[in-house]
């Protein structure tokens, strides 16, 4: 490809990107194009510092990690303030994963294994416990 047509290709990849993230709400934090490869500072709607790939969004994988619930660090700390609401600890040293199993001690000293997706989706901690009733109803 010569330099020309590289040229207006870049254009015309700036130009979606800014359009894509206009039309997000989203807030460009880079002060000159970086290229479609690499990922450029942006501020989401909901004010999450993330760095998306213009090639990426292009293809339709979003603009946040976080607002797509694909943040792992954000995943750890609702995780825990879910256990916290619960009366729960969590007993692991590390944060294993969203999928993987984690040793947790509930409100009433049971220690059991959850998946914190598990956990999100049922919003029951502990199988030896009741059942909380926001739960039962899900």
């Amino acid at each position: 490809m010569d330099q020309p047509v590289r040229a207006a290709h870049s254009l015309r990849a700036e130009a979606a990107f800014r359009v894509h993230l206009e039309a997000a709400g989203a807030r460009l934090l880079e002060s000159r194009w970086l290229g479609n490869g690499v990922g450029h500072r942006v501020r989401c709607a909901a004010g999450h510092l993330c760095a998306p790939r213009p090639s990426n969004v292009q293809q339709g994988q979003g603009l946040c990690r976080t607002c797509a619930r694909k943040d792992p660090l954000a995943a750890a700390a609702a995780f825990r303030e879910r256990l916290a609401a619960a009366g729960a600890r969590l007993l692991e040293p590390v944060w294993l994963g969203v999928h993987a199993p984690h040793r947790i001690r509930c409100a009433g000293g049971h220690e059991t294994l959850r998946r914190p997706s598990a956990v999100r989706r049922s919003g029951w901690v502990c199988r030896r416990c009741p059942r909380p009733a926001a739960a039962a109803l899900t």
